[in-house]
């Protein structure tokens, strides 16, 4: 990871996450020595797919636990999203957006081209309209000349950052078709990448 901060994106500071109905399939269990994580899809990593989720700053919210079960049906795989913040919690709904510079500094890293340029597997990044698109052409322009091209996706979306985790509204069609696509093409992009069958 670099030491650059690239987040200058004011969207990640200002929209709030968004109250879900969903119901998760998976459970939250103790794993390789973390308290909390989610777990879904196959019930142990003996099959041919294991993938780690990350969460956004809100931390396990429905709609997020939501696309790591589309994951994990689609890819017949065993899913977990560790509770990274552990011991500390994620950030509190309620006091978002943050309001100091000390707050906002603590949302800090954003994917960087600096980031990709020992990149030895392929990339999946489906920026929205709200990063640095600078950035993203240079990211793009580094991956596209890797050995594993051919494997990599990418697509900007023409709506806001965390469009497919915390503050998806997938009450609102747009949002919804959106977030369905983002999942789809990551399942596509994980079933090329190693050769997975997917459904």
């Amino acid at each position: 990871m670099s030491a650059v901060v690239h987040n200058d994106n004011a969207a990640c500071c200002s929209i709030p996450a968004v109250k879900s109905d969903y119901v998760p399939k998976g459970s939250f269990k103790s794993y390789a020595g973390i308290n909390k994580v989610y777990v879904t899809g196959q019930p142990s990593p003996s099959g041919n797919v294991s993938l780690v989720c990350v969460y956004d700053i809100f931390g396990f919210k429905p709609q997020t636990q939501q696309g790591a079960d589309i994951l994990a049906d689609k890819l017949n795989a065993h899913v977990i999203m560790p509770d990274f913040f552990e011991p500390a919690d994620a950030w509190p709904v309620d006091e978002f957006p943050p309001q100091t510079d000390e707050e906002k500094g603590k949302l800090q890293h954003m994917l960087s081209s600096a980031d990709v340029i020992e990149l030895k597997v392929p990339l999946a990044l489906y920026p929205s309209l709200d990063e640095p698109q600078d950035e993203y052409k240079k990211i793009s322009d580094i991956v596209s000349k890797k050995p594993f091209a051919d494997k990599n996706d990418s697509k900007v979306y023409e709506t806001f950052h965390g469009f497919a985790a915390a503050r998806a509204d997938l009450n609102d069609p747009k949002q919804q078709k959106d977030f369905q696509d983002v999942y789809g093409r990551l399942v596509a992009f994980f079933g090329k990448a190693n050769g997975t069958p997917t459904h």
